[in-house]
Protein backbone atom coordinates (compact mmCIF):
# COMPACT_ATOMS: atom_id res chain seq x y z
CA UNK A 1 0.00 0.00 0.00
CA UNK A 2 2.69 2.54 0.37
CA UNK A 3 4.13 2.03 -2.64
CA UNK A 4 0.46 3.04 -4.25
CA UNK A 5 0.84 6.45 -2.47
CA UNK A 6 2.19 9.70 -4.61
CA UNK A 7 5.14 10.63 -2.54
CA UNK A 8 4.70 13.68 -0.66
CA UNK A 9 7.71 15.65 -2.12
CA UNK A 10 6.57 15.22 -5.63
CA UNK A 11 2.98 16.17 -4.74
CA UNK A 12 4.61 19.58 -3.40
CA UNK A 13 6.59 20.53 -6.35
CA UNK A 14 3.97 20.01 -8.94
CA UNK A 15 1.56 22.77 -6.52
CA UNK A 16 4.63 25.22 -6.55
CA UNK A 17 4.94 25.23 -10.40
CA UNK A 18 1.03 25.89 -10.37
CA UNK A 19 1.64 28.76 -8.66
CA UNK A 20 4.43 30.38 -10.38
CA UNK A 21 2.26 29.92 -13.50
CA UNK A 22 -0.73 31.59 -12.38
CA UNK A 23 1.41 34.66 -10.61
CA UNK A 24 3.38 35.62 -14.07
CA UNK A 25 3.01 38.23 -15.63
CA UNK A 26 2.35 38.22 -19.30
CA UNK A 27 4.94 38.84 -22.44
CA UNK A 28 4.34 41.95 -23.58
CA UNK A 29 4.29 42.56 -27.69
CA UNK A 30 6.54 45.06 -28.66
CA UNK A 31 5.27 47.44 -31.57
CA UNK A 32 7.44 47.51 -34.89
CA UNK A 33 8.70 50.85 -35.76
CA UNK A 34 6.87 52.48 -38.81
CA UNK A 35 9.81 52.14 -41.16
CA UNK A 36 10.00 48.52 -40.43
CA UNK A 37 6.79 47.67 -42.42
CA UNK A 38 7.28 45.76 -45.67
CA UNK A 39 7.14 48.34 -48.99
CA UNK A 40 3.78 49.05 -49.81
CA UNK A 41 2.85 48.58 -47.01
CA UNK A 42 3.03 52.06 -45.46
CA UNK A 43 -0.25 53.34 -44.13
CA UNK A 44 -1.38 56.70 -46.35
CA UNK A 45 -2.03 59.75 -44.40
CA UNK A 46 -5.14 61.54 -45.30
CA UNK A 47 -4.70 64.92 -46.64
CA UNK A 48 -6.43 67.65 -43.90
CA UNK A 49 -4.53 64.97 -41.32
CA UNK A 50 -1.35 65.47 -43.62
CA UNK A 51 -2.29 69.53 -43.54
CA UNK A 52 -2.95 69.38 -39.76
CA UNK A 53 1.01 67.81 -39.29
CA UNK A 54 2.64 70.40 -41.64
CA UNK A 55 0.70 73.50 -40.37
CA UNK A 56 0.46 74.09 -36.75
CA UNK A 57 -2.83 73.90 -35.21
CA UNK A 58 -3.37 76.85 -34.13
CA UNK A 59 -2.98 78.45 -37.49
CA UNK A 60 -5.26 75.97 -39.26
CA UNK A 61 -8.83 77.69 -40.82
CA UNK A 62 -11.64 76.70 -39.10
CA UNK A 63 -13.55 74.12 -42.13
CA UNK A 64 -16.50 77.00 -41.96
CA UNK A 65 -14.19 79.81 -42.49
CA UNK A 66 -12.61 77.79 -45.37
CA UNK A 67 -16.07 76.98 -47.02
CA UNK A 68 -17.32 80.52 -46.85
CA UNK A 69 -13.97 81.90 -48.44
CA UNK A 70 -14.54 79.36 -51.22
CA UNK A 71 -18.32 80.30 -51.66
CA UNK A 72 -17.34 84.22 -52.01
CA UNK A 73 -14.67 83.68 -54.33
CA UNK A 74 -16.98 81.58 -56.71
CA UNK A 75 -19.39 84.63 -56.38
CA UNK A 76 -16.87 87.07 -57.38
CA UNK A 77 -16.20 85.36 -60.61
CA UNK A 78 -19.60 84.68 -61.19
CA UNK A 79 -20.35 88.31 -61.27
CA UNK A 80 -16.92 89.20 -63.47
CA UNK A 81 -18.43 86.91 -66.15
CA UNK A 82 -21.90 88.38 -65.99
CA UNK A 83 -20.21 91.86 -66.16
CA UNK A 84 -18.03 90.95 -69.30
CA UNK A 85 -20.97 89.17 -70.90
CA UNK A 86 -23.33 92.53 -70.40
CA UNK A 87 -20.17 94.52 -72.07
CA UNK A 88 -20.24 92.86 -74.74
CA UNK A 89 -23.56 92.69 -75.45
CA UNK A 90 -23.93 96.63 -75.12
CA UNK A 91 -20.66 96.86 -77.63
CA UNK A 92 -22.69 94.90 -79.76
CA UNK A 93 -25.77 96.65 -79.64
CA UNK A 94 -24.16 100.10 -79.81
CA UNK A 95 -22.41 98.85 -82.94
CA UNK A 96 -25.14 97.49 -84.86
CA UNK A 97 -27.47 100.75 -84.10
CA UNK A 98 -24.81 102.71 -85.74
CA UNK A 99 -24.33 100.55 -88.78
CA UNK A 100 -28.06 101.22 -89.11
CA UNK A 101 -28.38 104.80 -88.59
CA UNK A 102 -25.43 105.52 -90.93
CA UNK A 103 -27.23 103.19 -93.56
CA UNK A 104 -30.30 105.26 -92.80
CA UNK A 105 -27.92 108.40 -93.40
CA UNK A 106 -26.81 107.13 -96.33
CA UNK A 107 -30.08 106.55 -98.03
CA UNK A 108 -31.06 109.94 -96.79
CA UNK A 109 -28.23 111.65 -97.82
CA UNK A 110 -28.85 109.59 -101.54
CA UNK A 111 -32.48 110.54 -101.60
CA UNK A 112 -31.35 114.58 -100.99
CA UNK A 113 -28.76 114.43 -103.55
CA UNK A 114 -31.62 112.73 -105.93
CA UNK A 115 -33.61 115.97 -105.38
CA UNK A 116 -31.13 118.26 -105.50
CA UNK A 117 -29.87 116.90 -108.97
CA UNK A 118 -33.32 116.66 -110.59
CA UNK A 119 -34.34 120.39 -109.52
CA UNK A 120 -30.89 121.57 -111.19
CA UNK A 121 -31.77 120.07 -114.82
CA UNK A 122 -34.73 121.57 -114.45
CA UNK A 123 -33.52 124.57 -113.79
CA UNK A 124 -31.30 124.40 -116.93
CA UNK A 125 -34.28 124.66 -119.02
CA UNK A 126 -35.56 127.75 -117.44
CA UNK A 127 -36.14 130.92 -119.57
CA UNK A 128 -34.54 132.70 -117.05
CA UNK A 129 -30.68 133.59 -117.05
CA UNK A 130 -30.48 133.44 -112.82
CA UNK A 131 -32.32 130.43 -112.72
CA UNK A 132 -30.16 128.48 -115.16
CA UNK A 133 -27.24 129.97 -113.50
CA UNK A 134 -28.40 128.32 -109.98
CA UNK A 135 -28.83 125.04 -111.64
CA UNK A 136 -25.34 124.81 -113.02
CA UNK A 137 -24.09 125.95 -109.86
CA UNK A 138 -26.35 123.16 -108.45
CA UNK A 139 -24.73 121.05 -110.39
CA UNK A 140 -21.16 122.05 -109.63
CA UNK A 141 -21.80 121.43 -105.49
CA UNK A 142 -23.25 118.28 -106.74
CA UNK A 143 -19.61 117.03 -108.49
CA UNK A 144 -18.60 118.24 -105.16
CA UNK A 145 -20.62 116.38 -102.86
CA UNK A 146 -21.04 112.88 -104.63
CA UNK A 147 -18.33 111.35 -106.61
CA UNK A 148 -20.37 108.91 -107.85
CA UNK A 149 -22.50 111.12 -109.56
CA UNK A 150 -19.60 113.10 -111.25
CA UNK A 151 -20.08 111.57 -114.63
CA UNK A 152 -23.37 112.64 -115.39
CA UNK A 153 -23.08 116.21 -114.26
CA UNK A 154 -19.79 115.97 -116.77
CA UNK A 155 -21.97 114.84 -119.27
CA UNK A 156 -24.86 117.26 -118.64
CA UNK A 157 -23.11 120.06 -118.56
CA UNK A 158 -21.20 119.08 -121.88
CA UNK A 159 -24.53 119.04 -123.73
CA UNK A 160 -25.61 122.23 -121.79
CA UNK A 161 -22.57 124.25 -123.37
CA UNK A 162 -22.60 122.51 -126.87
CA UNK A 163 -26.12 123.22 -126.90
CA UNK A 164 -25.74 127.24 -125.85
CA UNK A 165 -22.45 128.23 -126.99
CA UNK A 166 -23.31 128.07 -130.99
CA UNK A 167 -22.64 130.70 -133.95
CA UNK A 168 -25.43 132.72 -135.35
CA UNK A 169 -26.77 131.64 -138.38
CA UNK A 170 -27.13 134.55 -140.38
CA UNK A 171 -23.76 136.77 -139.62
CA UNK A 172 -21.75 132.93 -138.45
CA UNK A 173 -20.10 135.29 -135.95
CA UNK A 174 -20.82 134.86 -132.08
CA UNK A 175 -20.90 137.10 -129.71
CA UNK A 176 -17.00 138.72 -128.45
CA UNK A 177 -17.63 136.30 -125.35
CA UNK A 178 -19.51 133.73 -123.77
CA UNK A 179 -22.60 133.81 -122.05
CA UNK A 180 -22.19 134.12 -118.43
CA UNK A 181 -24.25 130.16 -117.86
CA UNK A 182 -22.02 129.36 -120.26
CA UNK A 183 -18.72 130.37 -118.73
CA UNK A 184 -20.24 129.33 -115.45
CA UNK A 185 -20.50 125.33 -116.55
CA UNK A 186 -16.95 125.91 -118.16
CA UNK A 187 -15.23 126.83 -115.23
CA UNK A 188 -17.39 123.87 -113.26
CA UNK A 189 -15.69 121.59 -115.33
CA UNK A 190 -12.23 123.16 -115.29
CA UNK A 191 -12.02 122.90 -112.25
CA UNK A 192 -13.44 119.91 -110.86
CA UNK A 193 -11.02 116.84 -109.75
CA UNK A 194 -10.79 114.65 -112.58
CA UNK A 195 -10.00 112.01 -110.52
CA UNK A 196 -13.96 110.66 -110.21
CA UNK A 197 -14.52 110.90 -113.81
CA UNK A 198 -15.31 107.36 -114.16
CA UNK A 199 -15.29 106.94 -117.77
CA UNK A 200 -17.16 110.12 -118.48
CA UNK A 201 -15.17 112.84 -120.23
CA UNK A 202 -15.82 116.26 -121.53
CA UNK A 203 -16.98 116.48 -125.08
CA UNK A 204 -17.61 120.48 -126.17
CA UNK A 205 -17.40 119.56 -130.38
CA UNK A 206 -18.24 122.37 -132.34
CA UNK A 207 -19.03 124.73 -129.35
CA UNK A 208 -18.05 128.50 -129.88
CA UNK A 209 -16.33 129.68 -126.78
CA UNK A 210 -14.64 132.64 -128.59
CA UNK A 211 -12.57 134.77 -126.33
CA UNK A 212 -13.19 132.74 -123.56
CA UNK A 213 -10.80 133.42 -120.37
CA UNK A 214 -9.87 131.40 -117.73
CA UNK A 215 -6.05 130.98 -115.85
CA UNK A 216 -4.36 127.97 -115.74
CA UNK A 217 -7.70 125.56 -116.72
CA UNK A 218 -7.15 122.07 -116.40
CA UNK A 219 -8.50 121.07 -119.97
CA UNK A 220 -6.66 117.35 -119.76
CA UNK A 221 -8.04 115.21 -122.24
CA UNK A 222 -11.23 117.18 -123.13
CA UNK A 223 -12.31 116.85 -126.72
CA UNK A 224 -12.57 120.15 -128.44
CA UNK A 225 -12.48 119.46 -132.08
CA UNK A 226 -14.21 121.91 -134.32
CA UNK A 227 -14.53 124.75 -131.66
CA UNK A 228 -13.90 127.84 -131.95
CA UNK A 229 -11.79 129.24 -129.39
CA UNK A 230 -9.69 132.34 -131.32
CA UNK A 231 -8.75 134.96 -129.12
CA UNK A 232 -9.37 132.92 -126.22
CA UNK A 233 -6.96 133.76 -123.04
CA UNK A 234 -5.93 129.86 -121.65
CA UNK A 235 -2.60 130.93 -120.12
CA UNK A 236 -0.88 127.79 -118.36
CA UNK A 237 -4.07 125.73 -119.42
CA UNK A 238 -3.39 122.11 -119.13
CA UNK A 239 -4.50 120.67 -122.34
CA UNK A 240 -2.45 117.41 -122.04
CA UNK A 241 -3.72 114.49 -123.90
CA UNK A 242 -6.72 116.89 -125.42
CA UNK A 243 -7.93 116.55 -128.81
CA UNK A 244 -8.27 120.02 -130.71
CA UNK A 245 -8.33 118.59 -134.60
CA UNK A 246 -10.09 121.24 -137.30
CA UNK A 247 -10.37 123.57 -133.94
CA UNK A 248 -9.97 127.51 -134.70
CA UNK A 249 -7.02 128.58 -131.98
CA UNK A 250 -5.96 131.94 -133.97
CA UNK A 251 -4.73 134.74 -131.88
CA UNK A 252 -5.16 132.50 -128.63
CA UNK A 253 -2.86 133.02 -125.78
CA UNK A 254 -1.32 129.75 -124.69
CA UNK A 255 1.71 130.95 -123.32
CA UNK A 256 3.23 128.32 -120.76
CA UNK A 257 0.13 125.95 -121.55
CA UNK A 258 0.74 122.57 -121.83
CA UNK A 259 -0.22 120.34 -124.93
CA UNK A 260 1.60 117.51 -124.70
CA UNK A 261 0.91 114.30 -126.20
CA UNK A 262 -2.48 116.75 -127.78
CA UNK A 263 -3.87 115.85 -131.03
CA UNK A 264 -3.76 119.06 -132.73
CA UNK A 265 -4.47 117.74 -136.64
CA UNK A 266 -5.00 121.26 -139.13
CA UNK A 267 -5.88 123.20 -136.47
CA UNK A 268 -5.37 127.33 -137.55
CA UNK A 269 -2.76 128.83 -134.77
CA UNK A 270 -2.15 131.71 -137.01
CA UNK A 271 -0.91 134.36 -134.48
CA UNK A 272 -1.29 132.48 -131.41
CA UNK A 273 0.84 132.94 -128.56
CA UNK A 274 2.66 129.76 -127.59
CA UNK A 275 5.46 131.41 -125.71
CA UNK A 276 7.06 128.77 -122.71
CA UNK A 277 4.50 126.12 -123.96
CA UNK A 278 4.86 122.26 -123.46
CA UNK A 279 4.62 120.71 -127.58
CA UNK A 280 6.12 117.54 -126.61
CA UNK A 281 5.14 114.58 -128.65
CA UNK A 282 2.23 116.51 -129.92
CA UNK A 283 0.59 116.15 -133.32
CA UNK A 284 0.44 119.34 -135.52
CA UNK A 285 0.84 117.90 -138.95
CA UNK A 286 -0.86 120.38 -141.22
CA UNK A 287 -1.60 122.97 -138.91
CA UNK A 288 -1.39 126.45 -139.80
CA UNK A 289 0.84 128.40 -137.69
CA UNK A 290 1.75 131.50 -139.59
CA UNK A 291 2.95 134.03 -137.31
CA UNK A 292 2.81 131.89 -134.23
CA UNK A 293 4.89 132.81 -131.23
CA UNK A 294 7.04 129.79 -130.58
CA UNK A 295 9.58 131.43 -128.87
CA UNK A 296 11.05 129.24 -125.94
CA UNK A 297 8.26 126.47 -126.66
CA UNK A 298 9.52 122.61 -126.23
CA UNK A 299 8.66 120.80 -129.44
CA UNK A 300 10.55 118.30 -128.76
CA UNK A 301 9.16 115.22 -130.98
CA UNK A 302 6.42 117.09 -132.19
CA UNK A 303 5.41 116.30 -135.90
CA UNK A 304 4.97 119.16 -137.81
CA UNK A 305 4.91 117.41 -141.25
CA UNK A 306 2.60 119.68 -144.09
CA UNK A 307 2.65 122.65 -141.33
CA UNK A 308 2.71 126.09 -141.99
CA UNK A 309 5.73 127.74 -140.55
CA UNK A 310 5.67 131.21 -142.43
CA UNK A 311 6.70 134.31 -140.58
CA UNK A 312 6.60 131.89 -137.10
CA UNK A 313 8.96 132.94 -134.46
CA UNK A 314 10.39 130.01 -133.21
CA UNK A 315 13.93 131.70 -131.77
CA UNK A 316 14.89 129.52 -128.99
CA UNK A 317 12.42 126.54 -129.58
CA UNK A 318 13.85 122.90 -128.77
CA UNK A 319 13.07 121.57 -131.74
CA UNK A 320 14.64 117.78 -130.90
CA UNK A 321 13.35 115.39 -133.54
CA UNK A 322 10.77 117.52 -134.89
CA UNK A 323 9.20 116.13 -137.78
CA UNK A 324 9.18 118.75 -139.97
CA UNK A 325 8.90 116.99 -143.41
CA UNK A 326 7.12 119.09 -146.29
CA UNK A 327 7.02 122.23 -143.70
CA UNK A 328 6.60 126.01 -144.66
CA UNK A 329 8.92 127.66 -143.07
CA UNK A 330 9.53 130.42 -145.19
CA UNK A 331 10.37 133.37 -143.48
CA UNK A 332 10.41 131.67 -140.23
CA UNK A 333 12.51 133.63 -137.64
CA UNK A 334 14.44 130.87 -136.17
CA UNK A 335 18.53 130.59 -135.69
CA UNK A 336 20.17 127.60 -137.98
CA UNK A 337 21.18 125.92 -133.95
CA UNK A 338 17.59 125.64 -133.47
CA UNK A 339 17.35 122.94 -136.89
CA UNK A 340 20.02 121.23 -135.62
CA UNK A 341 18.42 117.82 -134.94
CA UNK A 342 15.35 118.78 -136.48
CA UNK A 343 14.04 116.03 -138.96
CA UNK A 344 13.41 118.69 -141.89
CA UNK A 345 13.41 116.15 -145.06
CA UNK A 346 11.79 113.21 -143.58
CA UNK A 347 8.52 112.53 -145.52
CA UNK A 348 5.53 112.99 -144.19
CA UNK A 349 4.12 109.66 -142.87
CA UNK A 350 0.14 108.76 -143.28
CA UNK A 351 -2.37 110.23 -141.59
CA UNK A 352 -3.09 109.05 -138.27
CA UNK A 353 -6.21 108.68 -136.27
CA UNK A 354 -6.67 109.45 -132.97
CA UNK A 355 -6.55 106.02 -131.79
CA UNK A 356 -2.99 105.72 -133.70
CA UNK A 357 -3.81 103.72 -136.18
CA UNK A 358 -3.16 104.25 -140.02
CA UNK A 359 -5.58 104.71 -142.76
Amino acid sequence: MASQLPRAGARSMQLQRIARRRTRPAAQRVAAPLGARRPGRRRQVAGPVRAAIAQPADLQPAPAVVEKASWWSRLQQAVGTLAAAATLAAVAFTWQSIQQVNNEQVITREGQITDRYNAAVENLGHDSLEVRLGGIYALQRIMHDSDRDQPVVISVLSTYIRTHATQTEKSKSGPDQPTSDVVAALTALATRDPRHDGTAGVDLTGAYLYGWSLYRPNLSGWTLDGANLEAADLQGANLKDASLKGAHLAGANFTEADLSDAWLPEVNLTGAFLEGAHLKGTELMAADLTGAMLEGADLEGAYLADAELRDTILIGADLRDVELGDADLDDAILEEKDLGEAEVIRPAPEEADRDGTKR
